[in-house]
């Protein structure tokens, strides 16, 4: 038997008639089924608040008693939030990965009307221009921004998706603004032909004229080691102005070394059918979940990919922890690879401790909030010291140690000879000379600071360039002493001086804190310092980038036209 509705306590129903009228003030109202004109009139005289009425708030009101303005209040008030939610859809989809058809599927057809009765479903074309405006305002509001930075570096790199084998070119910026060092994702642009240092350079000169920054404003661009690349940064901007990726150089040093030492490289190669024996094994992964009891969080074993950084150390790492319950999980499969054996556990033990320098370099460096360029000198030298020092107990380490030298020699011998690293290591209040293994390349980025401080304090930095004069020979010591005091007849600026002359700041500050504080002491010094402490040490952002990518353009989003793909990473 149907209840009866609690408004009837207050009203008198006529059914004949077909009207209720109010027990309280004796009003007479249309009824034609509906109750919701009876609910909204009791909680005029306050007998019921608005939402006590569980008949169905959405049942139209068949009384009248609306009146134009809350007709149209309400009507404004639904367009509100059917303009939030598509906003808030718009950066769901985009943030998320989600293809423009999931409006149209039947689940978010029932979430959108339980949360938007009155709304409008919007389809998927909608929605897709809607993101098309979005990014329209927020490249305004970009471009608007970058008008205020003086100087930009610049990270890109190339990438191919699987699904349309279309190749992308990603690109970051990487400025200070508002005494904050920021990064921003600026192109995800299509390559309409061959991945070429011409056709390269070509893309970078639209893409930053589509964002109205000058190429005069580019310090320098951070790119991986392919040949195209780097070509493509001396077409683009001239020479000196390349930084190779250092953390990408370093992972091929341990690649390179772990390759030609031969008995290294095969015990690698035991650990990697191994794990990859357990992880694709069900019944041996279970047992080595079941076989850590006493640890609070079940470890697995890491396989090393060879496009993943650090992925052998940690691999190899993951391995010595778990090493003992590997070798019992072997024992009871026939067909398991054969165990590494104690000599072998303990080669990959000293193993780990040459490449961990490698490891923690590579992750500290891979940040792109922190200022970067300015640290690789002095990683360079203590990471050539920790292996330098190092004592291996067995011939297999001692190769080891032999190739990852020479492969570390090869590639950072004459890293302090970069002009750029040089200069950004000097104006780092926390290194300054002092991490430097020749004082003539020191006194030589001294004297290059000099030149441009100078230069900018004469408002004719046209003159300037990275080129120094050569010093060769005995006297080549004093003679590059002598021009720390006086370069082509410029004096050693009075405030760098005193710079290089105080004591050197905690290792953990920040030198653009430090360089924004001493900005009203020395304008010209501070923003020369804080040119080239901006640029970042690896190409991670542009790395990134293409990460997201993967997501973004899944398997549910392959037909997403490229245009859309630059357009959702704003």
């Amino acid at each position: 038997m149907k209840r009866k509705s609690d408004i009837w306590t207050h009203f008198t129903l006529d059914k004949v008639n077909k009207f209720g009228e109010c027990n309280t003030c004796g009003k007479k109202l249309k009824y034609c089924g509906s109750s919701t004109s009876f609910w909204r009139h009791a909680s005029m005289h306050g007998l019921f608040n608005s939402d006590d009425n569980d008949e169905g708030s959405n049942e139209a009101s068949d009384s009248g008693q609306l009146t134009i303005p809350e007709v149209l209040d309400l009507m404004d008030e639904s367009s509100k939030k059917c303009v939030k939610f598509k906003d808030d859809l718009c950066s769901l989809i985009v943030t998320c990965g989600l293809p423009f058809s999931v409006v149209e599927k039947p689940g978010f057809e029932l979430f959108f009307k339980r949360n938007l009765p009155r709304g409008k479903l919007p389809s998927r074309f909608t929605i897709k221009n809607d993101v098309l405006k979005k990014f329209e305002v927020v490249k305004l509001h970009l471009i608007a921004k970058f008008a205020n930075v003086d100087s930009f570096a610049l990270t890109f790199d190339s990438w191919t998706e699987p699904f349309n084998n279309r190749g992308y070119l990603g690109v970051t910026l990487h400025f200070l603004l508002l005494n904050q060092l920021q990064s921003q994702i600026i192109a995800v642009k299509e390559h309409k032909s061959t991945h070429s240092a011409h056709n390269i350079v070509d893309m970078l000169e639209t893409i930053l004229c589509s964002w109205n920054i000058a190429k005069e404003k580019i310090v320098c661009c951070t790119t991986d080691n392919g040949a195209n690349m780097k070509l493509a940064v001396d077409l683009f901007l001239g020479p000196k102005k390349h930084v190779p990726c250092f953390a990408h150089t370093l992972n091929l040093c341990v690649k390179e070394a772990i390759e030609k030492s031969n008995s290294f490289s095969s015990i690698v190669d035991k650990v990697k059918a191994i794990v990859t024996f357990i992880k694709h094994s069900s019944t041996a992964s279970q047992i080595l979940a079941q076989a850590q009891t006493d640890e609070v969080q079940k470890l697995k074993l890491k396989q090393a990919v060879v496009t993943r950084w650090n992925s052998i150390y940690l691999m190899l790492e993951r391995f010595v922890k778990l090493n003992v319950h590997v070798y019992a999980i072997l024992t009871q499969f026939s067909r398991a690879p054969g165990m590494v054996n104690q000599t072998e556990i303990t080669a990959i033990v000293e193993a780990l401790e040459l490449l961990k320098p490698f490891y923690e370099a590579t992750e500290e460096l891979s940040s792109d909030t922190k200022t970067t360029i300015s640290k690789i000198i002095p990683m360079v030298n203590l990471i050539d010291k920790r292996l330098s020092s190092f004592d291996c107990s067995s011939e297999i380490t001692r190769k080891l140690k032999q190739e990852l030298l020479k492969a570390f020699n090869n590639r950072f011998g004459n890293i302090e000879s970069s002009k750029l690293h040089a200069m950004a290591t000097i104006l780092d209040p926390r290194f300054k000379r002092n991490d430097f293994q020749s004082i003539i390349k020191a006194t030589e980025a001294v004297n290059l600071i000099n030149r441009e401080l100078s230069s900018i304090q004469r408002n004719n930095l046209n003159d300037f360039d990275l080129d120094e004069p050569h010093h060769e020979g005995l006297w080549s010591l004093r003679n590059i002493r002598q021009s720390e005091f006086t370069q082509n007849g410029y004096p050693l600026d009075e405030s760098f001086r005193l710079y290089l002359n105080n004591k050197l700041s905690n290792l953990h500050d920040c030198p653009i804190t430090i360089w924004l504080n001493l900005k009203q002491l020395n304008s010209s010094l501070s923003d020369l310092a804080l040119k080239y402490l901006i640029i970042p040490a690896t190409s991670v952002p542009s790395e990134r980038v293409f990460s997201k990518a993967g997501h973004l353009v899944g398997k549910e989003r392959s037909s997403l036209d490229p245009k859309l793909v630059e357009e959702d990473y704003y």
